[in-house]
């Protein structure tokens, strides 16, 4: 016969579970965007500075911010994304 603190520790193993598969799927979004943004903003460089040699000032901050930027974005969408497809 089970007592109902085996019920709770049960819920409470699920919930760990959850959280752990949320901060993994966290991680990998924002390894996942910072790969993209370093390849956006690589590209975005070469660009600007073919057109005439260098990088103006206004778009340095943007360089230099963007790919940790598009890091925290996809660590965003990566749990969205996971949290919708779990609740299906």
């Amino acid at each position: 016969m089970r007592s109902p603190a085996d019920g709770r520790r049960v819920a409470r193993t699920c919930l760990v579970s959850a959280r752990m598969r949320t901060l993994g799927v966290a991680i990998l979004g924002l390894f996942a965007g910072l790969a993209v943004g370093f390849l956006v903003f690589s590209e975005l460089v070469g660009r600007l500075a073919a057109r005439d040699g260098q990088v103006d000032a206004p778009w340095t901050f943007v360089i230099g911010f963007g790919p940790q930027l598009l890091a925290v974005a996809g660590a965003v969408a990566a749990v969205l994304i996971d949290q919708r497809r779990r609740n299906r």
